[in-house]
């Protein structure tokens, strides 16, 4: 018998209405978020449970779907009650399922990513996370939009913690060196990562930065001393090193949009980072790093690092292009070129 063959994936099909089903469930996927499956069976499942919400199960913490009851009893258990019975026999991390332990193994002990992004190199564990990436970073497909703020998710889960964290304030995962709080544990282990971890394994061969990570470093390379910034905003050509700051760029620039307001003043921000940095500067008069030499104290880590940097330790590491002068800020070389190079006068 002679079989059909898919021409987008080159898969052989024994009859025609199989040919026909393969390439709805798997090449065109679901409509509304663009997710491909299998079977087509797959796919009416997640229609009717995802979207029309028919048949799910709901988390009563963070609004996530699930098509059965023990998936939503595992999901409460791993997420919420932060139950982990799967430990690491290499650095004794815990984790809440085996696939996360089985990803930490290989990821951080043995350094695989086998699925890497063609259009900016990034490395993935499965399949799954790299089309994921494609479709919310390179193609910009984000079909859940927030009600309140009209902001746009690749996932449901990724909207349902914005929504908790940015509008109803819920924020159960606290710091233990500076008392801030975030809605997930992952954004506080990126958030100790960055700002509080003293072992920094990974350093950069062409500056003193040191990094938690591995792609940290590798991301740092590519926007600091690559200069890679693939996204070009098509109204000002600004270019920015992934799609969500371009997104965001539009937004506040563009088109006035400030979804982050502050509840103490009537300002207003296109990132929550920089409503976070707003309230604690402003409002609450934060500055939780202090230089040990001279006891400046600074608002962000980066700051302090500049500060013993070009104070302390004379460094200059910003250059001009054009005759290769060195200076301690960036902004020190926009107004020598903007004086000496290109004869604008500077008012005062």
């Amino acid at each position: 018998m002679n079989k059909l063959l898919c021409r987008l994936c080159n898969d052989n099909l024994k009859k025609k209405k199989s040919l026909k089903t393969h390439i709805e469930a798997v090449h065109e996927g679901c409509k509304i978020c663009k997710k491909t499956f299998k079977h087509k069976k797959t796919l009416k499942t997640h229609i009717e449970t995802v979207h029309e919400r028919k048949n799910s199960f709901q988390c009563g913490i963070c609004n996530a779907i699930f098509t059965t009851k023990p998936n939503l009893q595992k999901h409460n258990s791993s997420v919420h009650e932060g139950i982990k019975n799967f430990q690491c026999t290499i650095c004794s991390n815990t984790f809440t399922t085996k696939q996360s332990l089985l990803s930490h193994v290989a990821t951080v002990h043995e350094g695989k990513k086998p699925f890497k992004c063609e259009d900016c190199e990034k490395g993935f564990n499965h399949k799954t996370s790299l089309k994921k990436h494609i479709q919310a970073v390179h193609e910009g497909i984000k079909p859940y939009e927030c009600t309140v703020c009209n902001l746009k998710f690749a996932t449901s889960f990724t909207k349902n913690q914005h929504v908790l964290s940015s509008h109803e304030g819920i924020k159960k995962f606290q710091c233990d060196c500076c008392d801030m709080k975030f809605s997930t544990k992952h954004r506080l282990k990126e958030h100790f990562a960055r700002i509080h971890a003293d072992d920094r394994p990974y350093p950069c061969a062409d500056c003193d930065s040191k990094y938690v990570t591995k792609n940290h470093l590798n991301q740092h390379m590519k926007i600091v001393h690559e200069g890679k910034k693939p996204f070009e905003c098509p109204s000002c050509n600004r270019r920015f090193s992934n799609r969500v700051h371009l997104d965001e760029h539009i937004a506040a620039v563009h088109e006035g949009k400030k979804p982050y307001q502050c509840s103490q003043c009537s300002s207003a921000f296109a990132r929550k980072s920089g409503l976070t940095s707003h309230i604690d500067h402003v409002h609450e008069g934060k500055k939780r790093f202090q230089c040990s030499a001279c006891g400046a104290t600074f608002y962000v880590k980066s700051k302090l690092d500049m500060h013993i940097a070009t104070v302390h330790e004379k460094q200059k590491p910003f250059q001009c292009d054009i005759c290769k002068k060195s200076f301690t800020s960036k902004a020190y070389v926009a107004k020598y070129v903007s004086t000496v190079h290109e004869g604008k006068s500077i008012t005062t």
